[in-house]
């Protein structure tokens, strides 16, 4: 193996995100306009053989965990086949994808069969129109669906909310709710900047969150793995299973996990 790779301050990298593309079947109002964006042609796209290449590199120097994002990585045709052969890499611990969910009823099977290790689902709302409206042409169903199909099938499950004031913020509660019934953890996300100013408008702050369960559902600290990055964890006491909360300052990002 090759020198690990590290940063200025000598940390360890160990993770790694591939976007494998731009397309999205959601518009979610935080992401992009309602018009969708102008999309990369074929050849501006990096073929799998491409990104194999990058992944074969990087898990040699010493890269042990593999992410895979969009757009919405589980619409890209051939996404599977090409998932299972990252799978395969020897020295890769963790291969992980984030999804908006609606595809899981048919890929949530397979996911499972390559031995995926865990989905970060995005999911702002557990109301179907406030679902609809956040995700302009989402729908919650099948989501939900394929969330619970996942379950069953044992595939360890992240749910990503971004909370925005009046909008989302009344769920915070019933989503950390969703650990006491559910194996699953849940990651609240702070909502990003926008360059009109809609950041003072709707973003709530990491103490603010933190806050509103707290008073609810009291968390306790807790430690956590080296490949989940720097952060500070919670739990919530009561939880199912072995719930995990993690405070982490990354830009105007929070997660409980």
């Amino acid at each position: 193996m090759e020198q690990p790779l590290v940063d200025r301050y000598q940390r360890k990298i160990n993770y790694l995100r591939l976007s494998v593309t731009d397309r999205c079947n959601f518009r979610c109002i935080y992401c992009m306009p309602a018009e969708g964006i102008d999309q990369c042609s074929h050849q501006q796209i990096l073929s799998y053989e491409n990104f194999y290449s990058i992944a074969e590199t990087a898990v040699a120097l010493g890269i042990e965990k593999i992410r895979l994002t969009g757009g919405e990585p589980l619409i890209r045709k051939g996404i599977l086949p090409f998932m299972q052969r990252l799978n395969d890499l020897d020295g890769l611990k963790q291969l992980v994808v984030t999804t908006n969910g609606f595809n899981l009823l048919q890929t949530a099977k397979p996911l499972c069969d390559l031995g995926i290790n865990y989905l970060n689902v995005s999911l702002d709302s557990l109301k179907a129109d406030r679902f609809a409206r956040i995700t302009r042409i989402g729908a919650l169903k099948p989501v939900w669906d394929g969330l619970v199909l996942a379950d069953t099938l044992a595939i360890p499950l992240k749910v990503n909310m971004v909370v925005m004031r009046g909008v989302n913020d009344d769920e915070i509660a019933d989503f950390a709710a969703l650990t006491l019934k559910y194996n699953w953890s849940v990651r609240f996300i702070e909502y990003m900047p926008n360059s009109d100013g809609s950041k003072h408008e709707r973003g709530l702050s990491a103490d603010e969150i933190y806050q509103r369960i707290n008073r609810l559902y009291p968390l306790e600290e807790i430690s956590h793995s080296q490949l989940a990055g720097p952060a500070t964890n919670y739990r919530m006491k009561g939880a199912k299973g072995n719930h995990w909360y993690y405070l982490r300052p990354f830009l105007f990002v929070l997660f409980f996990v």
